[in-house]
């Protein structure tokens, strides 16, 4: 049931939790180099539209997270939980981990992971979430 979409370079896509499931999270990584904005934002892309609007930039009390967003997905399967994402490049430190309020962008640090991370999967059978 999670689909996922690749569009433009640099952005990554989740399905959302819409019945239509047209609507997907995404990570916009050019918006410092197109839009001025100080790191990734979180963006809404509507598949069949093929519009999008930004949530936010991903940001920590305020900061920007440093580095590219590259793998996102729902901690409780889709639309379910936080929204879980994982810095795949540029980051602070190797393997960081957020959870990210789909609702402004704020994010949480989790912790790190043995490596960067360049997706992310949630299994709803076992429930847990796994990287690649």
């Amino acid at each position: 049931m999670r689909t996922k979409l690749l569009f433009g370079i640099a952005a990554t896509g989740l399905l959302a939790a819409s019945a239509s499931a047209q609507d997907f999270y995404a990570t916009n990584n050019l918006s410092a180099a197109n839009f001025g904005t100080p790191g990734d934002e979180l963006i809404i892309y509507n598949f069949q539209t093929a519009v999008w609007n930004a949530v936010g930039v991903m940001n920590v009390g305020g900061s920007a997270v440093v580095g590219g967003i590259g793998g996102l997905d729902w901690a409780g399967g889709v639309g379910n939980g936080p929204l879980i994402g994982a810095v795949s490049f540029g980051g602070i430190s190797v393997g960081e981990i957020y959870a990210i309020n789909p609702a402004d962008a704020s994010a949480t640090f989790l912790g790190n992971a043995p490596a960067d991370m360049a997706d992310l999967a949630y299994n709803p059978v076992n429930g847990k979430m796994y990287g690649t």
